[in-house]
């Protein structure tokens, strides 16, 4: 079967005036989530959480039980982002600064900036019994025949 330029341009056209489907059926938890934030803002008001719950029944978006709402607000709730204060900057030591031929400079900063110290934790065992680098509150021994 072959098309026509006129053919492809109608289809075109008729592609491009198509509606949008429906949406499909949202599910009582989604709409629960969809208005967690007025439901929230609804309790800082002093609705309490069953009288919500009457008034979205009664319109007709949930056909759960109370139970069941309280559990999906719950977990909207700790699904929503938190919003965070600013934080405040840390303390942070204050740092001399440095020119390129300050001397007793680079020696105070030399002075101060040490390599962490390493400490071995083997400690000296007698022969028959296992080392580790570890250092623990009992030694290894071997198998004895009576196992």
């Amino acid at each position: 079967m072959k098309f026509t330029l006129n053919d492809i341009n109608e289809l075109k056209k008729e592609l491009s005036e198509l509606q949008e489907p429906e949406k499909q059926a949202i599910s009582s938890n989604e709409a629960i989530k969809m208005m967690i934030d007025e439901i929230t803002d609804l309790q800082k008001q002093g609705f309490k959480l069953r009288d919500i719950y009457q008034l979205i029944k009664k319109k007709g978006f949930i056909d759960i039980s109370e139970r069941t709402f309280n559990q999906y607000v719950f977990a909207a709730k700790r699904e929503k982002p938190k919003k965070t204060k600013a934080r405040t900057k840390p303390e942070t030591t204050s740092v001399p600064k440095v020119s390129k031929n300050n001397k007793s400079t680079d020696k105070a900063i030399k002075s101060t900036v040490s390599a962490p110290k390493q400490t071995d934790t083997t400690k000296p065992v007698a022969d028959d019994t296992l080392t580790s680098r570890i250092s623990s509150s009992f030694t290894l021994k071997e198998d004895s025949a009576d196992i």
